[in-house]
Protein backbone atom coordinates (compact mmCIF):
# COMPACT_ATOMS: atom_id res chain seq x y z
CA UNK A 1 0.00 0.00 0.00
CA UNK A 2 1.65 3.25 -1.13
CA UNK A 3 0.92 6.07 0.69
CA UNK A 4 -0.52 9.33 -1.01
CA UNK A 5 1.22 12.63 -0.80
CA UNK A 6 -1.84 14.13 0.88
CA UNK A 7 -1.86 11.28 3.84
CA UNK A 8 1.49 12.11 4.37
CA UNK A 9 1.22 16.05 4.94
CA UNK A 10 -2.27 15.16 6.81
CA UNK A 11 -0.33 12.71 8.95
CA UNK A 12 2.28 15.11 9.66
CA UNK A 13 0.08 17.72 10.54
CA UNK A 14 -1.37 15.36 12.71
CA UNK A 15 1.50 14.61 14.79
CA UNK A 16 2.59 18.37 14.51
CA UNK A 17 -0.95 19.44 16.11
CA UNK A 18 -0.33 16.39 18.43
CA UNK A 19 3.25 17.56 19.69
CA UNK A 20 2.06 21.68 20.27
CA UNK A 21 -1.15 20.13 21.92
CA UNK A 22 1.06 17.96 24.38
CA UNK A 23 3.65 21.23 24.69
CA UNK A 24 0.62 23.53 26.04
CA UNK A 25 -0.52 21.13 28.32
CA UNK A 26 2.87 20.43 29.69
CA UNK A 27 3.68 24.22 29.74
CA UNK A 28 0.18 24.86 31.34
CA UNK A 29 1.11 22.68 34.02
CA UNK A 30 4.39 23.84 34.51
CA UNK A 31 2.88 27.60 34.92
CA UNK A 32 0.08 26.48 37.87
CA UNK A 33 1.30 22.96 39.25
CA UNK A 34 4.20 23.17 41.66
CA UNK A 35 7.51 21.78 40.42
CA UNK A 36 8.41 18.80 42.04
CA UNK A 37 11.21 17.34 40.22
CA UNK A 38 11.38 13.75 39.72
CA UNK A 39 14.45 12.54 38.04
CA UNK A 40 17.70 11.93 39.46
CA UNK A 41 20.20 14.92 40.29
CA UNK A 42 17.94 17.75 39.08
CA UNK A 43 20.28 20.38 40.11
CA UNK A 44 22.98 18.83 37.56
CA UNK A 45 20.32 18.48 34.97
CA UNK A 46 19.41 22.80 34.76
CA UNK A 47 21.97 23.21 32.70
CA UNK A 48 20.00 21.47 29.60
CA UNK A 49 17.09 24.05 29.72
CA UNK A 50 13.99 26.01 32.14
CA UNK A 51 10.92 24.11 33.86
CA UNK A 52 9.44 23.71 30.38
CA UNK A 53 11.92 21.92 28.39
CA UNK A 54 13.40 19.69 31.52
CA UNK A 55 9.29 18.50 31.68
CA UNK A 56 10.23 15.03 29.30
CA UNK A 57 13.48 14.61 31.21
CA UNK A 58 11.13 13.51 34.22
CA UNK A 59 11.13 9.86 35.88
CA UNK A 60 13.13 7.56 32.92
CA UNK A 61 13.97 10.71 30.74
CA UNK A 62 16.50 11.91 33.56
CA UNK A 63 18.21 8.55 32.78
CA UNK A 64 18.38 8.25 29.99
CA UNK A 65 20.54 12.01 29.88
CA UNK A 66 22.44 10.67 32.30
CA UNK A 67 24.17 7.64 30.69
CA UNK A 68 23.73 10.01 26.91
CA UNK A 69 26.09 12.52 29.01
CA UNK A 70 28.23 10.01 31.78
CA UNK A 71 27.80 6.56 29.79
CA UNK A 72 26.59 3.47 31.71
CA UNK A 73 29.91 2.60 34.20
CA UNK A 74 28.98 3.67 37.77
CA UNK A 75 25.61 4.53 36.87
CA UNK A 76 23.76 1.51 38.07
CA UNK A 77 21.72 2.01 35.27
CA UNK A 78 22.14 -1.51 33.18
CA UNK A 79 19.64 -3.46 33.43
CA UNK A 80 16.76 -1.47 32.86
CA UNK A 81 18.16 1.26 29.84
CA UNK A 82 19.09 0.09 27.10
CA UNK A 83 21.96 1.20 25.01
CA UNK A 84 20.07 2.16 21.22
CA UNK A 85 18.33 5.12 21.98
CA UNK A 86 21.21 6.96 24.24
CA UNK A 87 23.55 6.08 21.63
CA UNK A 88 21.55 7.16 19.40
CA UNK A 89 21.40 10.49 20.78
CA UNK A 90 24.75 11.01 21.53
CA UNK A 91 25.51 10.01 17.59
CA UNK A 92 23.14 12.81 16.47
CA UNK A 93 24.14 15.39 19.12
CA UNK A 94 27.69 14.74 17.59
CA UNK A 95 29.10 13.66 21.17
CA UNK A 96 27.34 16.23 22.68
CA UNK A 97 28.25 19.51 20.34
CA UNK A 98 24.13 19.84 20.09
CA UNK A 99 22.11 19.99 23.00
CA UNK A 100 20.90 16.24 23.62
CA UNK A 101 18.42 17.52 24.88
CA UNK A 102 17.23 18.64 22.00
CA UNK A 103 18.37 15.91 19.84
CA UNK A 104 16.69 13.21 21.62
CA UNK A 105 12.79 15.07 21.65
CA UNK A 106 13.34 15.40 17.73
CA UNK A 107 14.22 11.51 17.09
CA UNK A 108 10.89 10.86 19.26
CA UNK A 109 8.77 13.30 17.33
CA UNK A 110 10.89 12.03 13.96
CA UNK A 111 9.99 8.07 15.25
CA UNK A 112 6.58 8.65 16.26
CA UNK A 113 5.72 10.19 12.48
CA UNK A 114 7.23 7.18 10.72
CA UNK A 115 5.83 4.89 13.09
CA UNK A 116 2.54 5.89 12.36
CA UNK A 117 2.87 5.99 8.23
CA UNK A 118 4.06 2.70 8.95
CA UNK A 119 1.57 1.35 10.80
CA UNK A 120 -1.21 2.93 8.75
CA UNK A 121 0.39 1.13 5.70
CA UNK A 122 0.68 -1.93 7.85
CA UNK A 123 -3.08 -2.33 8.58
CA UNK A 124 -4.15 -0.95 4.95
CA UNK A 125 -1.93 -3.83 3.60
CA UNK A 126 -4.84 -6.42 5.01
CA UNK A 127 -7.52 -3.88 6.08
CA UNK A 128 -9.31 -1.03 4.55
CA UNK A 129 -7.91 3.07 4.87
CA UNK A 130 -10.96 3.79 6.91
CA UNK A 131 -9.65 1.35 9.34
CA UNK A 132 -6.13 2.10 9.20
CA UNK A 133 -6.75 5.72 10.29
CA UNK A 134 -9.16 4.70 13.26
CA UNK A 135 -6.17 2.26 13.97
CA UNK A 136 -3.25 5.68 13.81
CA UNK A 137 -5.59 8.01 15.64
CA UNK A 138 -6.13 5.46 18.52
CA UNK A 139 -2.48 4.97 19.09
CA UNK A 140 -2.05 8.67 18.75
CA UNK A 141 -4.71 9.58 21.74
CA UNK A 142 -4.62 6.47 23.44
CA UNK A 143 -4.10 8.47 27.30
CA UNK A 144 -0.63 7.21 27.65
CA UNK A 145 1.12 8.20 24.54
CA UNK A 146 2.23 11.26 25.45
CA UNK A 147 5.15 9.37 26.35
CA UNK A 148 6.08 9.00 22.78
CA UNK A 149 6.86 12.89 22.93
CA UNK A 150 9.20 12.62 25.92
CA UNK A 151 12.85 11.83 26.13
CA UNK A 152 11.92 8.04 26.21
CA UNK A 153 12.93 4.93 23.62
CA UNK A 154 9.29 4.79 23.16
CA UNK A 155 8.97 6.25 20.14
CA UNK A 156 12.23 4.85 18.58
CA UNK A 157 11.30 1.31 19.98
CA UNK A 158 7.58 1.51 17.99
CA UNK A 159 9.17 2.44 14.61
CA UNK A 160 11.48 -0.24 15.08
CA UNK A 161 8.86 -2.54 16.10
CA UNK A 162 6.22 -1.31 12.85
CA UNK A 163 9.31 -1.47 10.95
CA UNK A 164 10.14 -4.98 11.59
CA UNK A 165 6.45 -6.14 11.13
CA UNK A 166 6.34 -4.47 8.03
CA UNK A 167 9.28 -5.63 6.51
CA UNK A 168 7.96 -8.96 7.70
CA UNK A 169 4.71 -8.80 6.39
CA UNK A 170 6.36 -7.57 2.78
CA UNK A 171 8.40 -11.21 3.20
CA UNK A 172 11.70 -9.31 3.22
CA UNK A 173 13.11 -11.36 6.15
CA UNK A 174 16.74 -10.16 6.35
CA UNK A 175 14.91 -6.38 6.82
CA UNK A 176 12.87 -7.26 8.81
CA UNK A 177 15.45 -8.97 11.21
CA UNK A 178 17.39 -5.92 11.25
CA UNK A 179 14.75 -3.87 12.83
CA UNK A 180 13.75 -6.43 14.69
CA UNK A 181 17.91 -6.71 16.15
CA UNK A 182 17.68 -2.58 16.37
CA UNK A 183 14.20 -2.86 18.16
CA UNK A 184 16.04 -5.39 20.65
CA UNK A 185 19.10 -3.39 20.88
CA UNK A 186 16.32 -0.43 22.21
CA UNK A 187 13.95 -2.10 25.22
CA UNK A 188 13.47 -5.33 26.54
CA UNK A 189 10.41 -6.30 24.73
CA UNK A 190 12.22 -5.67 21.68
CA UNK A 191 13.55 -9.06 21.80
CA UNK A 192 10.20 -10.53 21.11
CA UNK A 193 10.54 -8.71 17.43
CA UNK A 194 14.14 -10.94 17.19
CA UNK A 195 13.00 -14.32 18.07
Amino acid sequence: MRLTENTKVRLAVLVGSYWLIIRLLIGMGVKWLPYQPTFANPEKLEQWGNRVSMTPLHFDGGHYLTIVTKGYAGTGLIQAFFPGYPWLIKGLSFNLWLNPVGVGLVISVISLYISLLYLFKLVSFDADNKLAKKVVLLLLFFPTSFFSLMFYSESLFLMLSVLCFWQARQGKWAWAGIWGMLAAFTRLAGYRDWE
